[in-house]
């Protein structure tokens, strides 16, 4: 009975380390001049926002 449970137990969290792992880490893709302006214009917006 005790070996039934372990095996479920070890089963269980086998399946769930199966599913939900850690993720594949992508490799950086170079920015692009687009990537670039539009994080330069987000900064600048979101600079121009904030009030101290």
């Amino acid at each position: 009975m005790e070996a039934i449970i372990v095996v479920a137990i070890v089963l269980i969290f086998w399946t769930n380390e199966a599913l939900f792992g850690k993720p594949v880490s992508q490799p950086k893709k170079p920015e692009t001049k687009e990537d670039k302006l539009a994080k330069a214009l987000a900064d600048y917006l979101n600079d121009g926002v904030k009030t101290k």
